[in-house]
């Protein structure tokens, strides 16, 4: 599990048989100060990632494997995609790693790189009538059908998704179409629309040292 402290450094907490402890992934002179909640995923090449919104407004992974160091990219940096205004998500889909965040424009920005190669970006919102974000994208892969899917919280208050794979974006209103209440928004200090943040889980690692 990796959560962030309250000097911007993000901490892990690893449990493997034999074996427990806490310790922070890297130093300033790795990875700058994290703002917002970290997310994890496992990585094409079976590395942790954890992504963060640093405070520079952009979005950075830090990955590393086994008692290994850690590694460090400035990703929406690295293809001068549009600042953040939201915590990031990702996951990996057929080799490929995809990144979802919000933008202050409500739109939500995917950052996407097979392997190693360089990373593309582009909005996967405004194509199908589907409304703005408020809150903070979460997204997921279908291994089976390859598919693609991002929900977020529109501002509408509804809870929208949006789909794909090899053809064009789908959208659903989900708690619109089965009349669900509203998703609540959480207060955040300096994110006065914030969603509700999720813990965040990153893949397990033999400890350090």
């Amino acid at each position: 599990m990796v959560y962030r402290d309250g000097e911007g450094y993000l901490v892990e907490l690893w449990d493997v048989p034999g074996s427990a402890g806490a310790g922070r992934l890297a130093g300033r002179d790795v990875a700058p100060a994290a703002v917002g909640s970290p997310s994890g995923f496992v990585g094409p090449d079976g590395t942790a990632v954890a992504l963060f919104r640093g405070d520079d407004r952009h979005i950075h992974p830090l990955s590393w494997a086994g008692t290994g160091s850690t590694g460090h990219d400035a990703r929406s940096q690295s293809c001068e995609a549009p600042e953040d205004d939201g915590d990031p998500s990702g996951y990996v889909l057929a080799g490929i790693t995809h990144v979802f965040y919000r933008t202050a424009d409500g739109h939500i920005e995917e950052l996407w790189w097979p392997g190693v190669e360089a990373v593309s970006h582009g909005h996967i919102t405004g194509y199908c009538d589907e409304p703005l974000a408020a809150g903070d994208p979460q997204g997921y892969p279908v291994t089976t059908t390859a598919q693609n899917i991002v929900l977020y919280r529109g501002v509408d208050g509804h809870v929208h998704s949006l789909y794909w794979s090899d053809g064009p974006t789908g959208h659903d209103n989900l708690s619109g179409y089965c009349g669900s209440p509203l998703a609540a928004v959480v207060r955040q200090a300096g994110r006065p629309d914030a969603s509700s943040a999720a813990a965040t889980l990153s893949p397990a690692r033999a400890a350090k040292g």
